[in-house]
């Protein structure tokens, strides 16, 4: 006996849809050096990971596992430190909108969408930013707009160099 719910091809369509949606997202990390691409490891420089003192304890632990990552995926580990210490060229800056002075202040000048940011929940943006502050060439930028979205926002940088997070811990590649 077949039983056929009206539902069930929208419902399978929809799941095929989606499915295909999360495979297709974009790419942003790449393991070729290619021109115009931020360079987070390389045979000659390492970028460090930079942050706001004042950001909570939560964002501060996903830095210190993305910096746990990037040795998992390169071999080379960067520094994790607050921002108004050794300018880094290519920083991987994170910060929290409204909490971070410097992710505040690039909402504020237009070069990060703050529509993007300000009053959401638990949303992100990673882009990369030429010049962002003096004595730095290129900077990956890791907005949140509040902690849970930039702790989001570092594990999807995770998520693209293929570590994950698994139940009962980390999981590397």
């Amino acid at each position: 006996m077949k039983i056929n719910f009206p539902w069930s091809r929208p419902l399978l369509a929809c799941c095929f849809v989606m499915f295909a949606l999360t495979a297709m997202a974009d790419s942003f990390i790449s393991f070729r050096q290619q021109g115009g691409a931020f360079p987070i490891s390389t045979a000659s420089q390492m970028s460090g990971i930079c942050m706001d003192a004042h950001e909570k304890q939560g964002v501060k632990r996903a830095a210190e596992d993305l910096r746990k990552d990037i040795y998992t995926v390169s071999g080379r580990s960067p520094r994790v430190c607050c921002q108004g210490e050794d300018v880094v060229r290519y920083p991987i800056l994170i910060g929290t909108y409204g909490v971070s002075e410097a992710i505040t202040r690039l909402a504020k000048k237009g070069i990060l969408p703050e529509r993007s940011l300000k009053g959401k929940w638990e949303s992100f943006v990673i882009k990369t930013i030429d010049h962002p502050a003096k004595g730095m060439e290129r900077a990956l930028v890791v907005a949140g707009s509040d902690m849970r979205g930039t702790i989001y926002g570092i594990y999807e940088i995770s998520r693209q160099m293929g570590c994950r997070l698994g139940i009962g811990g980390r999981m590397r590649r």
